[in-house]
């Protein structure tokens, strides 16, 4: 029975002294091209193709980068054969993979998890538009007064008088974000002045860009973001249309993201699915959670008038 080829495995020895090519390819001209490899693959039917592989060089081993490179071209007959991204692989040829933790692990280490929790890693490098990384840099004054030994006693300082202590302006965005520590403004630690030092001031200006700059910045909902929740039956009948207006200032990215799937989640099981009415009973399990405490609210509108009851347990 016919076999179709599936994979090719060469062993090559490139020659270390081979020059590089700065003809664009051609696989007509042997002045575009260092070495080539031909073989025969075969179809599902059994039929024989010449495939020829074109090995150019590309890059000599420098101080910076100690590894030669090479571009493959590959033709099955006259059909250039499309370049494609390939699983990295160990020393052993195992696929080698990426998890939660950024590690790399071959296959053998993580085949009882490559179902939700490891990425495989692929390996691309088409030598174009090669760039190099270029570190950030910082503009900016000392502070005079500030050290490890000394400090700033907060506790008679107003809100004014530590707000846009100074500004960030990200690539040259032209929107500089002001950085202050207004929120020390007064406080106390216990019956003691708050005192703080450079280093535990560095470290409160830290927090504040983050949250104002990084992961940790927070949204502002605060009478701006509202979304509409409909329920419908089977035959699209509208059994109810609301607003679902969301205000709050101090709302992060993973509460803002998952607000609307779960208010439509208890939405449609208390009016969608369940068809609540008034004067109707309804028992809401795990009400201290974030979906719980949607429905204790979603609920209670419907408690004027003919009661419905509203039991909630952990």
């Amino acid at each position: 029975m016919a076999k179709e080829t599936s994979v090719v495995q060469l062993g090559l020895n490139f020659p270390a002294d081979a020059q590089v090519m700065t003809k664009a390819f051609n696989r007509n001209d042997p002045d575009t091209y260092n070495k080539s490899t031909a073989l025969t693959v075969y179809d599902k039917g059994g039929n024989g193709y010449l495939a020829t592989v074109y090995y150019s060089k590309t890059q000599n081993a420098s101080q910076a980068d100690p590894n030669n490179k090479w571009q493959t071209n590959v033709y099955v007959g006259e059909t250039l054969v499309a370049a494609s991204l390939q699983q990295s692989t160990d020393t052993q040829g195992q696929p080698m993979y990426v998890n939660k933790y950024g590690d790399l692990k071959p296959e053998s280490e993580v085949a009882d998890l490559l179902t939700n929790s490891k990425t495989a890693k692929f390996s691309l490098n088409d030598l174009k538009d090669l760039r190099t990384s270029v570190a950030a840099m910082v503009t900016g004054g000392n502070a005079p007064g500030l050290s490890s030994l000394g400090g700033i006693d907060f506790t008679n300082l107003t809100k004014n008088d530590l707000k846009d202590l100074f500004s960030i302006d990200i690539d040259g965005s032209g929107t500089p974000v002001s950085i202050g520590l207004e929120h020390l403004a007064g406080l106390k630690n216990g019956q003691d002045n708050l005192v703080l030092n450079g280093v535990q001031i560095a470290k409160e200006l830290t927090n504040v860009i983050n949250r104002k700059l990084g992961d940790e910045r927070l949204f502002n909902f605060k009478a701006q973001q509202s979304f509409q929740l409909t329920s419908s039956l089977g035959d699209g009948t509208l059994t109810q249309s609301r607003t679902i207006q969301l205000d709050d200032n101090n709302m992060t990215y993973e509460q803002a993201s998952c607000m609307p799937v779960a208010v439509q989640t208890m939405h449609n099981a208390l009016v969608g699915a369940g068809r609540l009415k008034k004067a109707e009973s309804v028992l809401i399990q795990g009400a201290s959670s974030g979906v719980g405490l949607l429905g204790m609210f979603m609920t209670l509108p419907m408690m004027q008038g003919p009661f419905t009851r509203l039991m909630a347990c952990d």
